[in-house]
């Protein structure tokens, strides 16, 4: 019995390796908020150190099947803040991080430089970096790309054309060069659009990288700035599904919910043991 069992829990462990990634710094999917509240004082999600702070540009949106894979409610962006919405995480991050979360330009007109930015550490208004985000037409029009990460400045490293309406996933790696002494600063930061969990096991498969100096070498909040977004017709932005984690976030999705081949994998692990016992009692 003792070995059949240990048997049944290697195999039902080797086959859970493949599930998503570990459980995350802090996550939020917003749908603990009121639809059309401001998002000023919510305090959904894992992780946070407080409610969220927010201006009236920002407020919890109900998704629709135009929205997949979003789904239930997002935050939607409808105006410009410098801070327009901001919250601090239960402990600070000094190592190399992940941030994982669904974006769509939601409706509105798309122009140069309608920008949203996710950025990391004090607020320091039009200038806080790390960010990562929208910036249409890499600010200027002098390109298609309308993604991007930067460490600092006016500009980015920019990838992938949004579509009007589309849901995309953006998955940074914030990292310093040197993870081992905390004092360094963070100096990369890589994109990946839409990847798939190989890619995000392959660190080199990221689609842009920033590198660079910042002067930032731990953060304990995090928060939104919109810009340029133009009132007629209205912009409206969406994010879901916001997470931080401390590795690459497979599949992740706040609770870690493993993905259909991961399930079945367990399934097939918990097939054998039952085969094991089978044949003991034939023989």
């Amino acid at each position: 019995m003792k070995t059949r069992i240990t048997v049944l829990f290697a195999a039902t462990a080797l086959a859970a390796t493949g599930l998503a990634s570990a459980a995350p710094i802090a996550f939020d999917d917003f749908n603990s908020y009121t639809v059309g509240a401001s998002i000023a004082g919510g305090n959904g999600g894992s992780g946070w150190g407080g409610a969220w702070t927010g201006s009236s540009v920002v407020a919890v949106r109900a998704t629709d099947g135009s929205d997949s894979p979003m789904s239930g409610n997002a935050l939607g962006f409808a105006g410009n803040s410098d801070n327009a919405a901001s919250r601090s995480l239960v402990a600070s991050v000094s190592g190399n991080v992940w941030v994982d979360f669904m974006f769509q330009f939601d409706g509105g007109q798309m122009n140069n430089n309608d920008f949203l930015s996710m950025w990391f550490g004090p607020s320091s208004g039009s200038n806080t970096v790390p960010n990562i985000g929208l910036k249409t037409n890499c600010g200027s029009g002098n390109c298609t790309a309308d993604l991007f990460v930067r460490l600092s400045g006016t500009g980015g490293t920019f990838t992938t054309a949004v579509n009007m309406g589309q849901t995309y996933r953006l998955v940074g790696h914030l990292q310093k060069t040197n993870p081992a002494n905390p004092a360094s600063t963070y100096n990369r930061f890589d994109l990946w659009v839409d990847p798939s969990e190989s890619d995000l096991t392959n660190l080199g498969s990221y689609d842009v990288r920033a590198t660079g100096s910042t002067t930032l070498s731990s953060f304990s909040t995090i928060g939104w700035r919109a810009a340029e977004l133009d009132g007629s017709p209205q912009d409206r932005l969406l994010v879901d599904n916001l997470g931080l984690y401390t590795s690459a976030p497979l599949q992740a999705r706040g609770n870690d919910v493993p993905e259909p081949g991961s399930l079945a994998l367990v399934g097939l692990a918990l097939l054998a043991g039952v085969g094991v016992r089978r044949r003991k009692a034939q023989a």
